[in-house]
């Protein structure tokens, strides 16, 4: 009896093409990176007594607004997360776009800093020393 001619040299592999095994092998290194920071920090919080799956839990929620467990508004959760990250990107703008002109710019500042230089003068902003009554 004669052996079929797709059992010699064992099964076959899937053809995969070249310009999908470099990408594949490009995004190995940053995705096993997150996983590993990941895991590295479900054993910190298991370590410090806490909880890892609550705690991812919560970042998801609170970050992407997915997995909310409590009753938490969805919308609410994500419109938070925009409200805080878009000042750290416009900064990071600030100085990505001089820098790629040629331009060295040292005038970022953080959110804080401009709220207190262009809103009106308070007293959580205020720098002078209190006057007595």
């Amino acid at each position: 009896m004669a052996a079929s001619s797709a059992t010699v040299g064992g099964p076959r592999r899937p053809v995969v093409p070249a310009a999908v095994r470099r990408a594949l092998g490009g995004m190995a290194v940053p995705i096993g990176s997150v996983v590993f920071a990941f895991l590295v920090g479900g054993l910190i919080v298991a370590a410090t007594g806490g909880d890892p799956f609550s705690a991812y839990t919560g970042l998801l929620c609170g970050g992407f607004g997915v997995a909310c467990a409590n009753g938490e508004n969805t919308a609410l959760q994500i419109s938070t997360t925009i409200v805080f990250f878009t000042p750290l990107i416009m900064t990071g703008v600030a100085v990505a776009l001089p820098f790629r002109a040629g331009l060295f710019n040292i005038g970022a500042d953080f959110p804080s800093g401009r709220a207190c230089s262009t809103s009106a003068p308070r007293a959580s902003c205020s720098r002078a020393p209190s006057r007595a009554p």
